[in-house]
């Protein structure tokens, strides 16, 4: 474990001294001003951002983690500089992957987590095992921020398909001309001369342009508008496969996803020491730019003067030390994310991530997603056992006399990574017959997807494998 701190914090250090390679703008989010403007625009905005509120509180209360795997797609504007290669592009989906679904993440080990205490001869407490780790930075052991570090479990992959079904690499490049784009719809519309987003309900769009210096990327955050849902990331803070420079790192758009799945920020623009509704991460009075590494004497001017979490992936210090959200973060992305979160409905959009994910992927265009509690009558599906261990049930009700489709009903099950595990087509113009048997001896422990596909009915059901 030891080492492997060390390898982190050398990695950190190298990418520190590369900045002088290749500077960019000096990062400036403006989602919170993005956020302002959408809101004066579109009245309902306030009242389904309260509702979605709601059900992040419920969700706090009474929802747990899940493992899941959300569809990506980048859109990838011209600009006059360095262009995006699709390394780069494999390098920032695999920042994403290390910062959202970091099970090795060291302060996730259970030293880290819940550190022991150290007793004398006497049985009197005189420290704890923290006093022995290696730290990436002070506040981290003073301050405990390494034991509230969470997995928010949400890992990202390619689609398999397009909105119309058609194959894709998860990569676009729109014909439009080069040009410097400012922070509006006009790059998220084809009719502006930029492009249209995919259907922000199976797809997070993420369009890469040239902004002015001024601005770094926004997010649109959970309640807005479909036609303008997604992010919008300068090509300068983009992640570079050769890891030079301050942000080459892939963390703005961490930072800028955390956003799209409603975190906010750990500052306020307009109201200085405003909370950002997650229980453990101290307030801030405004972003932090340049931060040193090592440095333990930052400290909020808000009441209390808490020390500041600069390592937090919501703050605003170079990519390299930054690397941790915290448990109330996560929860609150999982919320985004669960049954009737305001996400939930891009858990459906089928994979194609590293590990075969794509192969007999179903088209996701006009068909209708039903999960299980919303089952119409028509037909419907159960499984059991759930959880399940060696063997489980695939259960298709049909209702008598009920007008059913003459086409062939296809049956897959897909692993956490979207991969096609088991897979089945019945005869058309025939009753599927009830019941189908699975062996999943061999599966790992985690979370699956029956995926039932009828005519222009989808039904989806999660399985749980201990």
């Amino acid at each position: 474990m030891r080492y492997l701190l060390l390898l982190l914090l050398a990695s950190a250090a190298a990418a520190v001294q590369a900045q002088d390679l290749q500077e960019a703008p000096l990062r400036q989010y403006v989602t919170q001003a993005y956020m302002q403007k959408l809101a004066a625009s579109v009245p309902e905005l306030n009242a389904q951002q309260s509702a979605i509120e709601r059900h992040t509180a419920q969700f706090r209360s009474y929802g747990s983690m899940d493992s899941v795997v959300l569809p990506v797609v980048f859109h990838l504007l011209p600009t006059k500089g360095e262009p995006i290669t699709a390394e780069d592009v494999q390098a920032q989906m695999d920042r994403l992957n290390t910062d959202f679904f970091a099970p090795a993440h060291p302060y996730l080990q259970e030293e880290y987590q819940h550190p022991s205490p150290f007793l004398n001869l006497a049985g009197q407490i005189v420290g704890n095992q923290s006093d022995n780790q290696v730290y990436l930075s002070m506040a981290d052991r003073k301050e405990g921020f390494a034991k509230q570090a969470a997995n928010a479990q949400v890992r990202f992959c390619f689609p398999a398909t397009d909105p119309n079904g058609l194959p894709t690499t998860g990569i676009n490049l729109p014909q439009v001309g080069v040009q410097e784009w400012n922070m509006g719809p006009a790059l998220k519309t084809t009719a502006s001369g930029g492009q249209d987003g995919w259907d922000a309900n199976g797809y997070i769009n993420i369009w890469v342009a040239r902004l002015p210096d001024s601005l770094s990327g926004f997010a649109q955050l959970p309640g807005g508008p479909a036609a303008t849902d997604g992010i919008v990331i300068d090509d300068r803070l983009f992640a570079r496969a050769s890891g030079v420079g301050e942000y080459a790192l892939g963390r703005t758009l961490c930072h800028l996803m955390g956003s799209y799945l409603n975190l906010y920020e750990l500052w306020n623009d307009t109201r200085p020491c405003a909370d950002d509704y997650v229980e453990d991460t101290p307030i801030h009075n405004g972003p932090n730019y340049k931060f040193p590494q090592y440095d333990y004497k930052h400290f909020s001017t808000c009441d209390g003067n808490p020390a500041e979490m600069t390592s937090n992936l919501m703050d605003n210090v170079p990519d390299s030390i930054q690397y941790l959200f915290t448990h109330g973060q996560a929860m609150r992305m999982q919320a985004t994310v669960a049954e009737g979160g305001p996400r939930h409905k891009l858990r459906f959009t089928p994979l194609a991530c590293a590990k075969g994910g794509g192969k007999g992927a179903q088209a996701i265009d006009e068909r209708k997603y039903i999960t299980e509690e919303q089952q119409v009558s028509n037909w419907s599906v159960r499984v059991s056992p759930n959880p399940v261990t060696s063997h489980f049930e695939i259960n298709i009700s049909t209702q008598a006399g009920a007008t059913l489709s003459t086409d062939a009903l296809q049956i897959s099950i897909y692993n956490q990574t979207g991969g096609i595990l088991w897979q089945q087509k019945t005869v058309a113009g025939q009753v599927p017959e009830s019941q189908f048997v699975i062996n999943s001896s061999a599966w790992s422990a985690g979370v699956y997807t029956v995926v039932c596909v009828w005519g222009k009915e989808i039904r989806q059901v999660r399985v749980v494998r201990d």
